[in-house]
């Protein structure tokens, strides 16, 4: 009963981000505490805080094809949101992340590395495209 939850909860979601990607954001933000909603997937535990944010950053990439709009270079250049002190230390953090990941890696870690790293980085790019293009037009 409570897959069927989760599933229709997931769902309305996924269609309240793909309409405002905006109130993706801030549903995502309200709905931190969902991080207790712990299930397996296909064998792999996860919790639905991490859903939201996974399912929120695909639909903002397919929607419109965001996917053109990441710049993931250093140089400056007019689409990319993310200030260039931010992109060398996000850069560098994310550098750190990987080789602690890879210097002592088991499934626990590569679990832990998903829910500190990879998610949060996905929430920070949704949060400052959405965000920023709102508030400045």
């Amino acid at each position: 009963m409570m897959d069927l939850f989760f599933a229709i909860l997931l769902v309305g979601f996924i269609w309240l981000s793909y309409r405002k990607p905006l109130w993706g954001v801030g549903a995502v933000i309200v709905l931190l505490p969902s991080y207790l909603w712990c299930f397996n997937i296909l064998g792999i535990p996860t919790t639905f805080l991490e859903l939201l944010i996974v399912s929120l950053f695909i639909v903002w990439l397919l929607k419109e094809k965001k996917y053109k709009a990441i710049n993931f270079s250093l140089q400056k250049t007019f689409d990319n949101q993310v200030p260039k002190a931010l992109r060398y230390l996000l850069g560098l953090w994310s550098l750190a992340a990987i080789l602690a990941l890879l210097t002592n890696f088991t499934y626990a870690s590569l679990g832990l590395w998903r829910a500190y790293f990879l998610e949060p980085l996905m929430f920070f790019l949704v949060f400052v495209y959405t965000v920023k293009n709102k508030v400045n037009g």
